[in-house]
């Protein structure tokens, strides 16, 4: 759950959003509001696994890729004070 924690942040409005707008009503009760919830939670926790899969573990690798590609170069300049 840590992982997609940021991205569930991120999308649980719009979720929310959604399935309100899909339902095509406000809540007017209690039982609307729960429908809303247990309908919101699972495709909130669908939506940020998803963009956690395929957005934000790309990402991350592509970055560690760049760091260890450019580390050896800026610790080189870092040591001798080159620029």
């Amino acid at each position: 759950m840590g992982r997609i924690s940021y991205p569930l942040y991120l999308f649980h409005e719009p979720c929310s959003w959604a399935i309100h707008l899909a339902l095509g009503k406000k809540p007017q009760s209690i039982a609307d509001c729960l429908l809303v919830a247990a309908l919101a939670a699972p495709l909130s926790i669908l939506v940020a696994a998803l963009l956690n899969r395929f957005v934000g573990d790309p990402l991350v690798r592509r970055g560690r890729r760049i760091v260890k590609r450019e580390a050896p170069q800026t610790v080189c300049k870092v040591a001798l004070k080159c620029k």
